[in-house]
């Protein structure tokens, strides 16, 4: 059985320890599906260790919105299966994939529901969500928030860039850039409103160390003596 625990710890609302099953109720097979493809992925900036981390954010926007957490673990497995495949499009793919595949799992009903979470995921996606599901699952997407999440995410982005250059430096000066233009204040990140209401302080926090990201302060947080 592909079953995952974690110590969930919770935020503002729910401050507590809590240990979940993480993918206890998904079917199996279409689960160990969505790890192989994963797998084949090869992209390190989505790998399954970013599932978890979407997953376990999904809990918090599943009970801070009331709404079943089912839907957000299926697309949590299933919405990056495209990435390291084709960027730019992975969001259709797999959404398309989900419907293709998903009604012949136990979890039929979901189907267009998680399909739609996968096509509204992204942090560029200017539509309106469809439902409070995509809403959620696009809030889960972007992570549990810290203070200092700004650190995880140089980390991200330049082993995002390191794994298609093989260059130390051009991967540093694209974190470097990306930071502010994604992150920033003006930055091209869309935050939905269930997102900025969970995490309004670590928001600012972390808008105002992207637009002050340099190249020098991307080598310190990788460590790097310049």
């Amino acid at each position: 059985m592909c079953f995952i625990y974690y110590e969930q710890v919770f935020h503002d609302d729910f401050i507590q320890k809590d240990t979940y099953p993480m993918f206890e109720t998904i079917d199996n097979a279409f689960l160990e599906t969505c790890q192989e493809k994963m797998a084949a992925n090869k992209d390190p900036s989505h790998d399954w260790g970013h599932v978890k981390d979407v997953a376990r954010a999904a809990f918090h926007m599943a009970r801070y919105a009331g709404i079943e957490l089912q839907p957000l673990l299926l697309a949590a497995i299933s919405h990056d299966t495209y990435s390291g495949i084709d960027r730019v499009n992975h969001h259709l793919l797999s959404g398309a994939w989900v419907r293709e595949n998903l009604p012949f799992t136990l979890h039929g009903e979901w189907t267009e529901t998680v399909a739609l979470c996968c096509e509204q995921h992204r942090a560029s996606y200017r539509g309106e969500y469809t439902s409070i599901y995509q809403e959620a699952f696009a809030s889960a997407d972007r992570g549990m928030l810290k203070m200092d999440s700004i650190n995880e995410i140089v980390k991200r982005s330049y082993n995002f860039s390191y794994a298609r250059t093989g260059n130390h430096e051009q991967a540093v000066d694209q974190a470097a850039y990306h930071m502010p233009e994604k992150y920033g204040h003006n930055g091209y990140a869309k935050w939905p409103e269930l997102y900025r209401k969970v995490f309004a302080t670590e928001l600012i926090a972390l808008k105002d160390s992207a637009d002050s990201m340099t190249v020098d302060r991307v080598n310190q947080i990788l460590g790097v003596s310049k």
